[in-house]
C-alpha cells in the first residue's frame, strides 16, 4: 500500500500522520484551527535521563494497530546514545523519555507513547496523540 493511501485525508488517520511522518504532519496542523489568543498548548513534561540499559529495554520492531484497522510497522532503535522510532519507509525521529516508560516526540507536545513493561520486558504499550489512543505490539 503507498504511502500516499495510508495517510489519507481521513480525520481517524490524522492522528496517526502526525506520529508518523512530521513534514507531514505540520502540513495538517496547518490546516487545523490554532488555539486561540492567550492559549497556548501545554508544555511537554521534563525530559528524564535514560540509561542505556533502560533504553535497551525499549528497543525492537512494534506494530501499530492504526485507527483504520491498518497495521503499521514500527521500529525502535538506538543510534549515538539516543533512542529513535523509525515507521516503515519513514525518517527516523528522536524520542524523549518522560520516565514511567513514556515518551514523547518534539513536533508534537500532545504525543504520548507508553510501553506496558511485564517481568522487565516490553510487551506492547499505547500510542496517545489528540484524544486518539492506537494500540502498539511488540513483534516476536
Amino acid at each position: 500500500m503507498s504511502t500516499a493511501h495510508r495517510f489519507s485525508v481521513a480525520a481517524a488517520l490524522a492522528a496517526a500522520l502526525v506520529v508518523l511522518h512530521p513534514a507531514a504532519g505540520r502540513a495538517q496542523e496547518q490546516e487545523q484551527a490554532k488555539p486561540a489568543a492567550g492559549q497556548a498548548a501545554p508544555p511537554a513534561p521534563p525530559v528524564v535521563s535514560i540509561s542505556a540499559e533502560e533504553q535497551r529495554r525499549f528497543v525492537g520492531d512494534y506494530d501499530v494497530s492504526l485507527p483504520d484497522g491498518q497495521i503499521m510497522g514500527v521500529r525502535v532503535f538506538v543510534e549515538e546514545g539516543q533512542l529513535f522510532v523509525a515507521p516503515e519507509e519513514q525518517e527516523k525521529t528522536p524520542m524523549r523519555y518522560f520516565g514511567n516508560n513514556t515518551f514523547g516526540l518534539d513536533f508534537d507536545p500532545t504525543l504520548r507513547l507508553t510501553f506496558d513493561v511485564a517481568n522487565g520486558k516490553v510487551t506492547g504499550g499505547k500510542l496517545v496523540q489528540r484524544g486518539m489512543t492506537m494500540n502498539i505490539f511488540r513483534r516476536p
